[in-house]
């Protein structure tokens, strides 16, 4: 069984590294985001928590062993990572997007949700409330789990591994560049059909770092595949009961492999 789980990443994360015409058709709508509020990225940093900090890098375990980074979830981010971080959204005209470094603010949150324009009220008071609701009900500051909000237009980050959030950052990147973003973000919440999202997230970090210099390529490479891995690990096995720490641990280790196979 699992052989045959084994073998369905690897096909799954090759295929979706080869492309996808729907996820990579982009449609450029220059109307959704100003010009003239670019400016610095602003970064808030939360107030260290030992007994919190501690308990979510306990908690962050099965991601570092299954992306194989220590830096994963250790809700510890250098001043490096906040700079490389910053270099991208500052370069790829993102610089709307607030990044919140290991901090918990759900009023603040919900503020940013309904002042943002740029996505219809439908979805915001759908898809948006989720996602502000498990937010506040599981937050990244104890759980984990690096992600971009399009509904607050907030980066969410727990980890000092910048090509992890580099590429929850390029999702801010890919959602700017839609039609309709509020209905493509809805799509990212169902089951399983966010993993295209994941996909095209994931290419766009290589390319950043491809376009930088060989030697961080290949380094992101490392970091990039078996988490990408993890996450169609995860998602694949949660229809199993406690399934999704044990996919995503099989799916990093697909995701090595996969690095290793596109390498050679």
């Amino acid at each position: 069984m699992h052989g045959l789980i084994f073998r369905l990443l690897l096909c799954l994360i090759l295929f979706g590294f080869a492309g996808c015409s729907t996820f990579n058709a982009y449609e450029r709508s220059d109307a959704q985001f100003d010009q003239s509020t670019f400016g610095a990225v602003e970064i808030q940093r939360g107030k260290p928590r030992p007994i919190v900090d501690v308990s979510g890098r306990l908690l962050g375990l099965p991601n570092r062993i299954a992306v194989g980074d220590a830096r994963v979830d250790n809700h510890d981010i250098s001043s490096a990572t906040e700079m490389e971080i910053t270099n991208y959204l500052e370069q790829n005209q993102l610089n709307y997007v607030l990044v919140r470094s290991n901090q918990y603010a759900p009023l603040n949150e919900l503020k940013r949700m309904i002042s943002n324009k740029k996505i219809r009220p439908i979805w915001k008071s759908t898809f948006g409330s989720y996602n502000l609701l498990k937010y506040t009900l599981l937050p990244g500051r104890l759980t984990g789990g690096d992600w971009y909000n399009p509904y607050t237009e907030s980066l969410h980050v727990y980890s000092d591994s910048p090509a992890v959030v580099i590429s929850r950052a390029t999702y801010a990147q890919d959602i700017r560049n839609r039609l309709n973003p509020g209905a493509y973000a809805a799509i990212k919440d169902l089951p399983l059909a966010g993993l295209g999202h994941e996909t095209l997230a994931t290419k766009l970090a290589l390319d950043w770092y491809e376009n930088s210099s060989p030697e961080s390529y290949e380094s992101a490479k490392e970091v990039l595949y078996p988490n990408l891995g993890a996450s169609y690990g995860g998602q694949l096995a949660s229809f199993i009961p406690y399934g999704e720490v044990l996919g995503k641990i099989i799916g990093g280790g697909v995701g090595r492999l996969a690095n290793k196979v596109k390498t050679r």
